[in-house]
């Protein structure tokens, strides 16, 4: 019964990192999306102020 505990204990502890990496690189793929869009959106907002001050 001891080494079943160890071994079930040694498979949670292996799935929780497994978990913990993923959500890591979840974190990392989203933040890399939000600072392209972020950009994306800088440049639309330059674009649109050059058009307003553009005198017509």
């Amino acid at each position: 019964i001891v080494i079943a505990q160890k071994e079930g204990y040694r498979q949670v502890l292996e799935n929780t990192k497994e978990i913990h990496n993923t959500i890591t690189t979840l974190n990392q793929q989203n933040r890399e999306y939000c600072s392209l869009r972020f950009t994306e959106v800088q440049k639309e907002l330059s674009g649109m102020k050059v058009e307003l001050g553009s005198p017509r």
